[in-house]
């Protein structure tokens, strides 16, 4: 799940730190064996499945290569967007299928939770620069994650003295 807005644009990693996401992204799919079915979630002022989980590396690749900034940080629709491909819900059974960008409902109650982390494959490695600044409440959609058995992993991206970027 990688961060594209448009404060990924910064240059205070070489050359930027998108540029610095993907080269992390590539080298997280590199050291997977094969068979590991990865995919990839981008998001910005709201979040897209741009490669649904596949065991074929080469297409997650092509993937992350294609990737481009955007506008806005809505972290909650990320890890949301992350889970429906993890646990490969769509339509009518996607986490996304009652609440809308900046509130959730109680679409997403658990009536068994399960034990944090105990879902094998709902595993979300997330780079990001920022905090959320749109979309559902992140704490709810990390709560509800790990009621799910799903772990959350995150990367920041930037440096501790940060990089000022300018606006179009």
């Amino acid at each position: 799940t990688i961060d594209v807005s448009g404060s990924m644009r910064a240059t205070d990693m070489e050359p930027d730190r998108m540029e610095a996401a993907k080269a992390a992204a590539r080298a997280f799919v590199a050291k997977q064996r094969r068979g590991v079915r990865i995919g990839v979630v981008t998001f910005s002022s709201h979040a897209a499945v741009v490669q649904e989980p596949t065991a074929d590396h080469e297409k997650v690749l092509a993937a992350i290569e294609r990737i481009r900034t955007q506008r806005g940080t809505a972290i909650g629709s990320a890890i949301l967007a992350s889970l429906d491909a993890a646990l490969g819900r769509s339509g009518d059974s996607s986490l996304f299928s009652d609440i809308g960008q900046r509130d959730l409902t109680g679409s997403l109650e658990i009536e068994d939770p399960v034990e944090p982390g105990s879902h094998p494959y709902g595993v979300i490695v997330l780079l990001s620069d920022g905090q959320s600044n749109q979309g559902p409440d992140l704490l709810e959609v990390v709560d509800r994650t790990a009621g799910l058995g799903g772990r959350i992993f995150t990367i920041g991206m930037g440096t501790p003295g940060g990089a000022v970027i300018g606006v179009e």
